[in-house]
């Protein structure tokens, strides 16, 4: 054989295996427990979208790098490439070995597949609850003592909570590079507080202190479209976290991606002082109807004053 014959046989068999390999890489079904350092491998080569799936650089080098390889060695070794394939066809061990590829191929398109299904899914889901029942009647109110905090807003101004001792403080908790449950939780947030703008004060808690620093709040808070009277809030890491221990909110961190894993948590804060209502992936029925009650509990106190 000669070597340039040599040479298109090693092409074609870097070629295959290469992109069996890529493929494989980023598409080999592991379940819930996928080894760090695949985590890690996948999120160098095809990006980590939050549904699973490569990003658009991940897809480019999935698609163009074999297609780009093809093209390179159909340049330097047109004639030999012909040859060698010929060969392949019409050889006993190069017909096991095509054989070997197509079920290779097989296997691994079942694993695109499904992947690109669960991720398609996971785009489609929606974390909001458009649930249109009312709020029960007797939902047990929580009446715990609001723990008392500063922190900085997106104007760098300090925020402390029992200097709104006259509105109802909707305290939600989120984070800027959240792209699933915080975009919508943010939005109802807004949403709610818009209808109530002259007693309702929406409080946004960052649960990413090492990247939501003060400095990135302006930026986080056009992201948000954040509206007059709003606040998102940040803080040094201790202080932040202090906070979020005080209000009990259950969180798990990533320390990897930084990711942050947890509940919708609002809390409805009443005049400053005590937490009238904890919900947890509430409706926006749910939070108005809320709302309007702790309204009405307020002016029937002080019109019998």
């Amino acid at each position: 054989m000669s070597g340039s014959r040599a040479a298109a046989f090693l092409m074609i068999t870097v070629w295959i295996v290469g992109s069996l390999f890529l493929w494989g890489l980023a598409f080999f079904p592991t379940g819930s427990e996928t080894p760090d350092w695949l985590n890690v491998a996948r999120n160098v080569c095809f990006g980590a979208p939050e549904n699973g799936l490569p990003d658009l650089a991940g897809w480019i080098v999935l698609i163009l790098g074999p297609i780009s390889f093809v093209i390179v060695g159909m340049i330097a070794w047109p004639q030999e490439l012909t040859e060698a394939v010929k060969d392949l066809w019409w050889n006993r061990y190069g017909k096991f070995f095509a054989t070997l590829v197509m079920v290779a191929v097989v296997v691994e398109a079942r694993w695109v597949v499904n992947k690109v299904q669960s991720g398609l899914q996971y785009e489609r889901f929606d974390y909001a609850n458009s649930s249109e029942e009312d709020l029960p009647l007797f939902y047990p109110r929580t009446n715990k003592a609001a723990p008392d905090f500063t922190l900085v807003d997106q104007s760098g101004n300090p925020f402390r909570l029992a200097d709104y001792n006259d509105k109802t403080v909707l305290l939600t908790f989120a984070f800027a590079h959240c792209q699933t449950v915080c975009p919508v939780l943010v939005r109802q947030a807004l949403d709610v507080g818009s209808e109530f703008k002259d007693s309702v004060r929406v409080v946004i808690l960052t649960l990413d202190p090492w990247r939501d620093t003060p400095k990135s709040l302006p930026f986080l808070a056009e992201k948000w479209e954040l509206t007059e009277g709003s606040h998102i809030l940040s803080g040094s890491v201790e202080d932040v976290l202090a906070v979020l221990e005080q209000f009990q909110v259950a969180y798990q961190r990533d320390e990897k991606t930084g990711d942050v894993i947890h509940p919708s948590l609002v809390y409805l804060i009443e005049q400053g002082e005590r937490i009238a209502y904890a919900f947890n992936n509430a409706s926006n029925r749910w939070l108005r109807q809320a709302i309007e009650r702790i309204e009405s509990e307020r002016h029937a106190i002080t019109g019998s004053r």
